[in-house]
């Protein structure tokens, strides 16, 4: 999938690190990053088939592509903390909320 990210998503697709349009090099590392990327890559490969139809990769950009850059780039998204600017390279794996504590649950009686 990281040849996918490279050649197509970024290459095709990227644009100018910003605050406003982060991107982080390590994507990898961020969970949210890897499970929507891949959600993506799969439904490129469907909908970039033959079989798709001529308007499949407009399907793709418009309900997927769109969003997913929209989600992972933006000032509050899962690269939020890491680079915006190529010339100060940053990254950091943003907290996740702690699990649920199992004694909180209402037991079952």
């Amino acid at each position: 999938m990281t040849p996918w990210v490279d050649q197509i998503l970024l290459r095709t697709y990227g644009r100018e690190l910003t605050a406003g349009r982060p991107w982080c090099t390590r994507w990898p590392e961020h969970d949210e990053a890897v499970v929507r990327i891949h959600s993506a890559w799969l439904a490129w490969q469907s909908l970039t088939d033959l079989e798709a139809g001529a308007t499949g990769p407009s399907v793709w950009q418009r309900d997927h592509l769109e969003p997913l850059l929209g989600h992972l780039r933006s000032p509050d998204g899962p690269f939020a903390a890491c680079t915006t600017s190529p010339d100060r390279p940053n990254h950091r794996v943003l907290d996740h909320p702690e699990f649920t504590d199992p004694a909180a649950l209402p037991s079952a009686a």
